[in-house]
C-alpha cells in the first residue's frame, strides 16, 4: 500500500508521540540531577546519530552540514532549546502536564505557519487552536496553586521551540536538516556539561 505525503506524516507523528510518551516517564523515575541528565541526553545521541549518519552519507556529511544555510542553524538553535527546556519541564510539573503543553505545539505550528508560510489554517482547525488554548490556560491556572507553573512554563517554551523547529523544516523542506539536530545535541551536551555536579549513575540509571 502506497501512503501520500500526507499519511506519512501522520504516521509519523503518531510514531513520535508513542515514543515520547514513556520517554517522559523514564525521565520521572531517573536518579541523576537535571543536567546530568541533559549531558548524557545530548553526548550519547550525538555520537551514535553522528557515526550513523557517517556510514550513511560518508565524505557528503560535512557537505550537507555546511549548505543547511539560515535554516539549518535557526533549526540547530530550536531543537536544542527544546531539548533542554524538555527534561526541566518535566522534572517540575505533572507528565500529563508537560505533555499537554506539547500537545499545543501543532496548534502553534499551524498559527506559525499561517502568519510566515501563508498557510492558513481551515475554520475547524482554528476552533481547536481556540480550545486548545482555553485547555491551557486553565492548566496554568491549576498549577499556580499546585506550585507547577515553573513547569508547565517550561512544557509551553517546548511546545513553542517545536513550532518553530517545525515551521523552519517546511520553509526548507528541500534541503536535509538531519545534520542540525545532531549538532542541535552537542550543544545540549555542550550547555549541561557547565551546570553538572556529579556525572555518576545509579541504580536503574544505568539501564
Amino acid at each position: 500500500m502506497k501512503l501520500t505525503s500526507q499519511q506519512k506524516g501522520s504516521l509519523l507523528a503518531f510514531t513520535a508521540v508513542m515514543f515520547i510518551t514513556p520517554d517522559s516517564l523514564f525521565i520521572r523515575l531517573s536518579h541523576i540531577d537535571t543536567w546530568g541528565l541533559l549531558f548524557y541526553r545530548g553526548a550519547i545521541p550525538f555520537v551514535v546519530v553522528l557515526l550513523g549518519l557517517l556510514m550513511v552519507y560518508r565524505a557528503t556529511f560535512f557537505k550537507l552540514l555546511f549548505s543547511m544555510g539560515y535554516p539549518g542553524i535557526f533549526y540547530m538553535i530550536t531543537f536544542a532549546v527544546t531539548n533542554i527546556t524538555f527534561i526541566i519541564s518535566i522534572q517540575n510539573t505533572n507528565v500529563a502536564n508537560t505533555l499537554i503543553m506539547i500537545a499545543m505545539a501543532p496548534m502553534l505550528s499551524a498559527v506559525l505557519g499561517a502568519l510566515f508560510l501563508k498557510e492558513n489554517p481551515d475554520k475547524k482547525t482554528w476552533t481547536t487552536i481556540f480550545i486548545t488554548f482555553m485547555a491551557a490556560i486553565y492548566i496554568f491556572y491549576d498549577s499556580i496553586q499546585l506550585g507547577n507553573f515553573f513547569g508547565d512554563i517550561f512544557g509551553f517554551i517546548t511546545a513553542l521551540g517545536l513550532a518553530v523547529g517545525a515551521v523552519v523544516i517546511r520553509s526548507a523542506k528541500n534541503r536535509n536538516l538531519v545534520p542540525s539536530a545532531v549538532v542541535g545535541k552537542l550543544i545540549v551536551a555542550f550547555v549541561a556539561a557547565f551546570f553538572v555536579e556529579n556525572y555518576k549513575l545509579v541504580n536503574n540509571d544505568l539501564k
